[in-house]
Formats: structure tokens, C-alpha cells, sequence
């Protein structure tokens, strides 16, 4: 895991442009590795796509909620091509490149400890097929995941059911979110009222479903 961080504590780096951010991407994250072992649990990890297709609206809403909802606790990991550490500096710079690197994010999630996951992204997984991802899932199946799909103007790309599956078998919960601009209240919602984790097969629970809005 590579962190994508703003050394504001040296004066020749007060402000990281769109660019010289890109260029970084190129040069130095070819690869990811994580270099520290026993890494202390994280109460929640949001994966955030930040996809090629993220762009224009979703790119806006999803920076609006990264800005509204990153605080002590709450830790985020953004996925195209590449994975990214974001952290609360990091939002206002980001932009939308590369593919949707779904699994790569959850193994990454799942090697961090989190307790809690919010999964979102506007499109398919394009390291790996569905059923794989969703395999891998269930061997991680006690890390409750909340999934979001993210569209615009009343249109996705994304599999529904797919999200779905995600959510239903680690006791998440799936929410279908038609318009970028709901995105902080949302994410907000599932932040405030974490899921138990309710495994699949498992009885009945308040904290599994879908979620209208």
C-alpha cells in the first residue's frame, strides 16, 4: 500500500496540482507492497473507486463525502489501476484514471484489519470475475461489508446483485444510489449505524438489507 499523503510540514510542497499527482501515480506506484507488518485494526475502511469512469459528477460526490466523512476512525483507500492510501488532504486532489480494481482493494482492506468496510464504486470489477471476487468474500465473511453503487442521472454500470451478494453475505448492507449528490448522506448513515456482521445463512438481522433512498 503506497500512501498518498501531503507533506505539509515542508514548505516547498503547500499545494500538489492535478498534474504533478499524475505524474506520481505514473513513476512511483507501478507496484504495491505493504512494508509494515501487525498493523494496528482500523474501525472502518471505505474503498473508494476512482476508476476512469468516475469522472464529472460521481468524482464530485464521492470528494464531497470523502470530505464530510474522513475523521479518527475512519480510513480510505481509493482503487483504480492502483491502490491509494487518501488521506482528509488528499480529497480535493483527486481525479478519476485507470481500471476498477476491486479485489486488489479487498485483499488490501482484509490485510489491514479493518472491522468494517464501505465498498463503493460506479462500475465492475476488472481484476477479476464476479464469482471470484465473491468467493474470496466468503472466506473473509466475519469483516461486515457495506456496498454502494454509485450512478448518475438515473443510470449505472455497476451489477445491482452482484453489490448485493457482497453486502448480504458478511451482514452489510446494499444501497442503490441513483444520484452522485446523495452520496454524503448515505455514507454518513452507514458510518453512524455500523453493521453487526451478520454471516450468510445466519438468522435474521436489522443491520442486513438494502437500503432505499
Amino acid at each position: 500500500m503506497t500512501k498518498f499523503d501531503l507533506d505539509t510540514t515542508n514548505p516547498s510542497i503547500e499545494r500538489v496540482s492535478k498534474q504533478s499527482i499524475k505524474g506520481l501515480k505514473q513513476t512511483t506506484l507501478k507496484s504495491i507492497t505493504r512494508a509494515k507488518q501487525n498493523l494496528p485494526t482500523t474501525r472502518t475502511l471505505i474503498l473508494a473507486d476512482i476508476s476512469g469512469s468516475m469522472s464529472g459528477e460521481k468524482m464530485r460526490g464521492l470528494k464531497d463525502a470523502l470530505n464530510n466523512t474522513l475523521t479518527p476512525g475512519v480510513e480510505c483507500i481509493g482503487f483504480e489501476d492502483n491502490m491509494w492510501e487518501i488521506a482528509q488532504a488528499d480529497v480535493d486532489h483527486l481525479y478519476s484514471m485507470g481500471g476498477t480494481h476491486m479485489l486488489e482493494a479487498l485483499h488490501n482492506a482484509w490485510e489491514k484489519g479493518s472491522s468494517h468496510m464501505v465498498l463503493i464504486t460506479d462500475g465492475e470489477p476488472t481484476d477479476a470475475n464476479e464469482e471470484q471476487i465473491l468467493q474470496e468474500v466468503r472466506l473473509h465473511k466475519e469483516i461486515p461489508i457495506d456496498t454502494i453503487g454509485l450512478g448518475d442521472q438515473g443510470w449505472h454500470n455497476y451489477n445491482p446483485e452482484f453489490l448485493r451478494r457482497i453486502a448480504e453475505i458478511t451482514g452489510g448492507r446494499f444501497t442503490d444510489v441513483g444520484q452522485p449528490i446523495k452520496l454524503t448522506n448515505t455514507l454518513q448513515f452507514l458510518l453512524d449505524y455500523k453493521p453487526t456482521g451478520l454471516k450468510e445463512g445466519g438468522s435474521g438481522s436489522m443491520s442486513g438489507g438494502v437500503i432505499q433512498l
